[in-house]
């Protein structure tokens, strides 16, 4: 069918082809609608106890009989209108040209039998490629106009990410497209990214950015000093160009107005901007798999409840900034739902329920008011990314101890190392998987767990650790082998020294130091750090003077210094921090002087210090 599909759809100007596309379309719709509904209504049973197990297994072979044989006759059913389908014994595997007609051919087709111009060489080569020198291909291509919409289309589609252009404003983040690529329409049940071997979902999904990236799609706005997309936009023409696209194959639907409607195809994906259409509530939506919402203020819980009874085979649930202040309860029922965000909202409490969402990939509840977080969750089989709490403020929620949690978990942010004076922080080494890991009000003696709970986390490269107050101390210097790929670093509490093993991080980018209270400078610790970018330091000296020396912090680009009371002299010297850009020393009160050099004030590009402070160093 998918071959039939791609070859059809490159002769879809004629009516036959477009009939048998649309036709061919519609019972792809019509298989998967039936195999979810399948899925829904004989789940992965979630007993583990051996008495529930047996007796629910014995329910459900009952109950499951009408759910199968309805699913046999509908299969058979799809196979006759396959079989009705004409035309299938046209397909012909013909040789492609060598390389170089194929590129001479594609020339003399789009320029008119002028030269290709030299700077769009490499483009018409990567189109070849794409075609894979095919005589057929190529020739259907026959003016510029349609050449460039058949290839952006055809490439959009295989890289599955229209529905991450066409549902955002024209200014977007880059932490929205990765948390939309990473949900259910990531996985490969939806098939929005393929599983690579060695690589994480996300990591795939950052490389199919990338692409879009060169073909000029999207356009990079800011990156981090290690190249790493961190916000990006769609230009107006290419967004328009996206939505006729993805609107004429009715693979999302936008809806902007209050009076607002469906039309008459059945949208897999559903988008909401700063409006919420009266007529959803009385709609039929069992069709929609994907649903977010943009800018809706006026979001109600009853709302909410006529909605989501209709959502039965969800499987992307977007309701950030929704004003809800209750986990609504029809979630739970979404048995198919792989990507769950709440985040921002008013909600404080999670239901025990939440345990049959057991395709959960994705949960995430930052900046909401939850401080705890139902037994089972953590033992969600499919569970890769949980984020909870507030970062901005070191608040986490509860986890409890002693469950049998998923070893496939990636992301943990922000969680309580102790759950009614009950330290979790063993446990923890059983994420061996863990990419990024967040835990606040630490003990002191909880320090050496945590240490070895790290060490078997071999793919670590985010790691934030706060006490369980700014006077307690952090105890992490029985680090035996530091995390090699740690890239990001913060520590909050009392230390007596940076630990040793910090200096060893050679790819580590980024480090925060609060409320440290070092009595020695920091700056010997961390200054031959070969790949350390941002240095925060708040609250984490109490000496007098600061000397960054020669030949110290070489790929520095930021510095931070806040609430170091006692600092009264900050002093850079000749050749030191030669890449610095951005220099921020605020709410130092002896503060009395930051010398650098005339070469380091005219290659800063932020500068946020007391003016009367700065002074020059002469040559």
């Amino acid at each position: 069918m998918i071959a039939y599909l791609k070859d059809t759809e490159a002769r879809e100007d004629t009516a036959d082809c477009k009939d048998r596309v649309q036709r061919l379309q519609d019972l792809a719709y019509e298989t998967q609608d039936e195999i979810e509904e399948f899925m829904y209504e004989v789940p992965e049973h979630f007993h583990r106890n051996r008495i529930t197990k047996f007796l629910h297994e014995v329910a459900h072979s009952v109950k499951d009989v009408p759910p199968l044989r309805r699913f046999s006759s509908r299969m058979a059913d799809f196979k006759k209108k396959v079989d009705d389908i004409t035309d299938f014994d046209i397909l012909q595997l013909e040789s492609p040209l060598p390389s170089e007609e194929a590129l001479q051919l594609f020339c003399k087709k789009v320029f008119q039998g002028d030269k290709c111009p030299d700077h769009l060489v490499d483009w018409c080569k990567k189109i070849m490629r794409r075609c894979e020198d095919s005589l057929q291909a190529i020739s259907y291509q026959k003016e510029e106009c349609h050449l460039m919409r058949q290839s952006l289309r055809k490439y959009l589609r295989s890289l599955n990410l229209i529905q991450d252009i066409v549902s955002l404003f024209p200014a977007i983040e880059f932490s929205r497209i990765v948390i939309t690529i990473y949900c259910p329409t990531s996985t490969s049940g939806c098939g929005f990214i393929e599983k690579k071997e060695g690589k994480t979902l996300e990591q795939v999904a950052n490389e199919y950015l990338d692409e879009l990236v060169q073909m000029s799609m999207v356009q990079v706005t800011r990156r981090d000093f290690e190249g790493r997309i961190r916000s990006c936009r769609v230009s107006n023409l290419a967004r328009g160009f996206n939505l006729s696209v993805s609107e004429k194959e009715n693979f999302i639907t936008v809806l902007r107005s209050p009076s607002a409607s469906l039309g008459g195809g059945k949208t897999r994906r559903l988008s909401l901007h700063n409006c919420f259409p009266s007529m959803l509530q009385r709609t039929n939506l069992s069709y929609v798999r994907t649903f977010s919402m943009f800018g809706v203020d006026n979001f109600s819980e009853s709302m909410a409840h006529e909605l989501f009874k209709n959502f039965k085979l969800m499987t992307s649930l977007d309701l950030e900034n929704a004003g809800l202040q209750h986990f609504p309860g029809e979630v739970v029922n979404l048995t198919l739902l792989r990507y769950l965000s709440l985040r921002s909202t008013r909600i404080d409490s999670v239901p025990n329920s939440i345990k049959k969402l057991q395709n959960l990939m994705v949960l995430n509840l930052r900046n909401t008011l939850i401080t705890k977080l139902p037994k089972k969750t953590l033992e969600l089989p499919k569970l890769l990314y949980l984020f909870v709490g507030c970062p901005y403020v070191d608040v986490g929620a509860q986890v409890y101890p002693g469950v049998k949690c998923s070893t496939s978990l990636q992301k943990l942010s922000l969680i309580k190392a102790n759950y009614k004076e009950i330290s979790i922080v063993k446990e923890l080494g059983n994420f061996i998987d863990l990419r990024k890991l967040g835990i606040t009000e630490l003990k002191e003696i909880e320090g050496k767990d945590l240490c070895a709970s790290i060490e078997k986390m071999k793919h670590l490269y985010s790691l934030s650790v706060s006490s369980a107050g700014k006077e307690v101390y952090l105890d992490l210097k029985d680090m035996k082998k530091s995390p090699q790929l740690l890239e990001k670093l913060s520590l909050g509490g009392r230390l007596k020294e940076i630990p040793a093993w910090v200096g060893e991080l050679y790819n580590l980018y980024k480090i925060e130091l609060k409320w440290s209270k070092l009595q020695n400078s920091p700056l010997e610790a961390l200054h031959a750090l070969p790949s350390l970018k941002e240095l925060h330091l708040y609250a984490a000296y109490t000496g007098a003077f600061l000397v960054f020396n020669a030949q110290s912090f070489l790929e520095l680009r930021i510095l931070e210094i806040e609430q170091c009371d006692q600092l009264i002299e900050v002093v850079i010297l000749e050749q030191a921090l030669p890449k610095l850009q951005k220099l921020i020393i605020i709410n130092c009160h002896c503060l009395d002087m930051v010398r650098i050099t005339k070469n380091m004030r005219s290659q800063l590009e932020e500068v946020r210090v007391p003016q009367d402070c700065v002074r020059i160093i002469e040559e």
